[in-house]
């Protein structure tokens, strides 16, 4: 079983060539989500790696919502060339003579005033070839696998919960049955020792009689859960094939079986509304709802 959350981070330098090098830094985040989601944050000098590594996270992690991060610490040092512009310089020192005659104004703008001004020089920045976008690449997978061990080790821990959990309610419904069939029993032999009492009261008449059986009959019947209690081992046998499966994705397999757990206790609850049982059907729904919520974060 895997879990949808988890971190995972990874670092390591590029070699570009020249003796210069790129330092990278990665990060993995996953949260649970019913489907699969995946954004990627990464410096303009990687722009079209989004969509390789998107495939590459679905490939590998199947559910989840992803974010990933990457980092290049020191691009702002590899920048190729830059190129001033000289009819925008001139723009603006023109600007600036008829600002100074029309508002007698005085002062000189400086070199570095002038670098200052918005969009006058172009920065050709440095931008990843192919072969290095593979490097990268492979280090999205390699923080993929760092991402899914975490993600295991998550997952056995809520496995081993949710386990417990199962077990629990299959002595629930063993402790349910065997009061239900208590129940059922003294109901029953209740309305045969009234129908032996009005038999031998000749002030009644079969008919009624007849009416009193045929009425308690009719209750004894929805008194009845033997089909529910069946049909609660069934699930929880597959709730537990499920569970102990090496398939990686059982999250919505286990919620489907879920339902239909609360399902029948549902049915139990609403035909036997006895104080003995309960405080047992509670019980039995509360750690239902956990499982459940344990379930949303389960691949």
């Amino acid at each position: 079983m895997q879990s949808m959350t988890g971190f995972a981070n990874s670092s390591t330098a590029l070699d570009i060539g020249n003796e210069k090098q790129i330092e990278i830094s990665l990060n993995i985040r996953s949260v649970n989500s019913r489907f699969f989601d995946a954004s990627v944050r990464a410096p303009h000098a990687l722009s079209g790696i989004e969509a390789d590594s998107i495939k590459l996270l679905r490939k590998r992690l199947k559910r989840g919502t992803i974010h990933v991060t990457i980092h290049l610490n020191n691009l702002g040092s590899l920048v190729q060339e830059i190129t001033p512009s000289i009819e925008l310089a001139k723009v603006y020192l023109a600007a600036a003579e008829q600002l100074k005659e029309a508002c007698n104004l005085t002062g000189e703008l400086s070199l570095t005033d002038v670098m200052r001004l918005p969009d006058i020089v172009a920065k050709k920045e440095f931008r990843i070839a192919g072969e290095h976008k593979k490097f990268i690449i492979d280090l999205v997978d390699k923080t993929c696998t760092k991402l899914l061990e975490e993600r295991n080790k998550e997952g056995v821990q809520l496995a081993n919960d949710i386990s417990e959990r199962t077990d629990k309610l299959a002595q629930m419904i063993e402790d349910i049955a065997k009061q239900i069939d208590q129940i059922f029993k003294q109901r029953q032999q209740a309305v045969i020792d009234k129908s032996k009492e009005l038999a031998n009261d000749h002030d009644h008449e079969n008919q009624q009689c007849d009416k009193l059986r045929s009425t308690m009959q009719v209750y004894l019947d929805k008194l009845d859960v033997t089909e529910e209690i069946v049909r609660f081992r069934s699930h929880i046998v597959s709730f537990k094939s499920i569970l102990a499966d090496d398939s990686q994705q059982k999250g919505k397999k286990l919620d489907f079986t879920t339902q239909e757990l609360f399902r029948e206790s549902n049915t139990i609850a609403s035909k036997c509304g006895h104080g003995i049982t309960s405080s047992t059907i509670i019980a039995m729904k509360s750690e239902l709802e956990k499982i459940r919520e344990q379930l949303q974060n389960i691949v």
